[in-house]
């Protein structure tokens, strides 16, 4: 690993040439200093320059040394070092549905007391629970999520199909009409996938959206509930996309917005962290593409995936103090307020929420498609399960989503899932 110490002047500078895996230690002089190590996610090193350059100006005393690594890296790093009781990192970026996995391992130091009643109120609900683990709170809530209906104009005119409004929600049954007649117009054209096209947190909603449950209550059962005829009937809708209606590719995985960037795909279930690479991309006219509210079943609920991401302390650290001056920093209105422009997440905080309503850098498209994200945000906002057994429900669904997509019965490929997903919960249990 390469280390690049910066001063506070400096700090932009060292964040903008690191590199996955590389360390970047903020400084601000050559006096003696607290170092502290934070794991957090690579592509959020530009959009986190403001944040530490202000940590900086006001904890002098504090060296950062920054190791950022890519999404799947990010959580092997995490795993490996927790796991075998390294005292640094000090800090970790947690991804909220693991924060009880995380919890019951003994990995997260809890924070109560570490903030005033006042900055616990000011936090939205979902990302106060997604923190929060047999009643204590052991990470800070630092950013939120929703998702976005994205589509292009272009190829929908081709089809004869008129826009959503920003405020329209759209039914499935309308997706998949709309995706069919793309497909007619434009062959050549995905009419419509989601973003992450076998993750848990894109998908839940659409067995929500019929009343499926995600698990048992208490987060370690799973027979007969995500087999459940709910969860069959949703499962049979996404089959359909890929199989039947073949509106979208089978295969490996493909990263979906890269095609909706290009053109290339139509419509598609997306977060909010799209949008400031669309805004500002040199491919993509802003005249050509909108956004409109997550889709739901006639007749059903609307369910929209929340959750995101959230700063933990390391129970081996040997500088928590410093540490926690970094996470209560990065997690109240101030820090949050310098960051979440960049990545383009919901803030966690409902102060920085509410500035977006109020702000004039919103009113014209494509500005407003973040009104669009913050009056989303809050509506029938629903958690993945907050089950200490989270990373080996989110491991067996991917692999049952997989499987479905490339042709498996949906039916045959749920109940497989149930029963390795018991199999594993077991061990939770004894």
């Amino acid at each position: 690993m390469r280390m690049i110490k910066a001063s506070a002047l400096l700090v932009s500078a060292a964040l903008a040439v690191s590199a996955v895996g590389a360390p970047i230690a903020v400084a601000q002089d050559d006096a003696e200093k607290t170092e502290i190590t934070w794991l957090y996610l690579s592509d959020w090193t530009t959009s986190l320059e403001a944040a530490m350059a202000e940590f900086a100006a006001q904890n002098p005393d504090i060296d950062v040394v920054m190791e950022g690594y890519g999404f799947g890296e990010l959580f092997e790093q995490i795993q490996i070092r927790m796991s075998s009781g390294d005292t640094t990192p000090d800090v970790i970026t947690v991804d909220s549905p693991r924060n009880s996995s995380y919890a019951l391992r003994g990995w997260l130091e809890p924070l109560d007391g570490l903030y005033t009643q006042e900055e616990v109120d000011d936090w939205a609900a979902q990302p106060l629970a997604s923190a929060t683990y047999d009643g204590q709170l052991t990470s800070g809530p630092w950013s939120n999520s929703t998702q976005l209906f994205y589509y292009n104009k272009p190829l929908l005119d081709a089809a004869g199909i008129p826009y959503p409004g920003e405020d329209e929600r759209w039914t499935w049954e309308q997706v998949a009409d709309a995706a069919l007649k793309v497909k007619e117009a434009v062959p050549e054209a995905t009419g419509f996938n989601w973003e992450q096209m076998v993750q848990i947190y894109q998908l839940q909603p659409l067995a929500c959206s019929l009343g499926g449950a995600p698990l048992s209550e208490d987060g370690l059962a799973a027979e007969g509930i995500v087999n459940s005829q709910e969860w069959v009937d949703a499962m049979t809708y996404y089959w359909k996309i890929y199989n039947e209606w073949e509106v979208a590719p089978q295969g490996e995985v493909l990263w979906t917005p890269d095609g909706f960037e290009t053109g290339d795909v139509a419509m598609m279930v997306a977060g909010p962290w799209n949008l400031g690479r669309f805004i500002n991309s040199e491919v993509l006219a802003a005249e050509d593409w909108g956004v409109s509210r997550h889709p739901f079943f006639e007749g059903g609920e609307v369910c929209v995936p929340t959750g995101a991401w959230n700063i933990g302390l390391n129970p081996n650290s040997e500088k928590m103090d410093a540490a926690k001056r970094l996470i209560h920093f990065l997690t109240t209105a101030e820090g949050i307020d310098l960051w979440w422009k960049g990545p383009g997440d919901p803030p966690a905080s409902k102060t920085v929420m509410a500035q977006i309503d109020t702000d004039p850098a919103y009113d014209e498209w494509p500005q407003s498609a973040f009104k669009v994200m913050a009056a989303e945000a809050v509506v029938a906002p629903v958690l993945r399960p907050v089950s200490v057994a989270y990373l080996e429900y989110e491991a067996i669904f991917s692999d049952a989503f997989q499987d479905i997509r490339n042709g498996a019965d949906p039916k045959e490929a749920l109940d497989l899932a149930a029963e390795r997903m018991d199999r594993e919960f077991a061990k939770y249990s004894q």
